[in-house]
């Protein structure tokens, strides 16, 4: 795995782990991923993840 992949997975799994703790709206914690666009953010998640934030989050919710 290069650098920047590591890099890109510990963010998006950092970003995946405050969607599920907190309530606040998936801009907000994008940004604070280091993702200046929402569609990137949401690219890359999906891609790393297997779904989208939202559906992420709805499911955490779902499990608890």
């Amino acid at each position: 795995m290069s650098p920047h992949r590591f890099i890109l997975r510990t963010r998006l799994q950092n970003a995946a782990v405050a969607l599920r703790r907190s309530k606040r709206p998936v801009l907000e914690v994008a940004l604070d991923a280091g993702f200046a666009d929402p569609s990137t953010f949401n690219r890359q998640f999906r891609r790393v993840v297997l779904m989208t934030p939202r559906d992420d989050r709805r499911g955490a919710r779902l499990a608890a």
